[in-house]
């Protein structure tokens, strides 16, 4: 139950976040529940690292992996899986804190705070990356393959004796 809730509440907030961004029906449904899964698998790794840093980019690679075999199933672009599906993962708080102590004009706190906020978003970002990358390379060598294949088996029809 302990890590029930607090990913149902992820849940609930990419709602609000697929319904401003225009999504409807089952890709909503289907956005959320990456966000679920995002902030599950940051909930799961509390703890393996020095710094929640990598939990946030495995959540971010898990969510991105997601929106990707989403945006396959519903043949729809990958943000509109992925847009509600990260809201859970972004560090609002921190945001916060950074102007909260910048008004105050406590730099320091500001600047920590600050920093905390970059090294998160560059986590999200670069899980991003990572996945869309590998995808990418991925279907390319996909259709490469498909293709040598196609020229052999052309160019063995074209030899063989009964071609002749």
């Amino acid at each position: 139950m302990e890590l029930f809730l607090p990913c149902f509440y992820g849940f609930l907030g990419a709602i609000g976040f697929g319904m401003i961004f225009n999504v409807r029906g089952l890709k909503l449904l289907m956005g959320c529940v990456g966000g679920f899964l995002s902030w599950l698998v940051y909930l799961l790794l509390a703890g393996c690292f020095e710094t929640d840093i990598p939990q946030y980019f495995f959540g971010t690679v898990a969510m991105a992996v997601f929106s990707e075999v989403m945006a396959r199933i519903f043949k729809s672009p990958v943000t509109v899986f992925l847009c509600p599906g990260l809201i859970p993962l972004v560090p609002g708080s921190t945001i916060y804190y950074t102007m909260e102590h910048f008004v105050n004009g406590e730099m320091d706190q500001c600047m920590e705070y600050g920093t905390y906020t970059i090294e998160i978003a560059a986590a999200l970002a670069l899980g991003i990356l990572v996945t869309s990358s590998v995808v990418r390379l991925w279907s390319s060598g996909q259709r490469k393959f498909k293709l040598l294949r196609s020229r052999r088996a052309a160019a063995k029809g074209a030899n063989s004796p009964q071609q002749q």
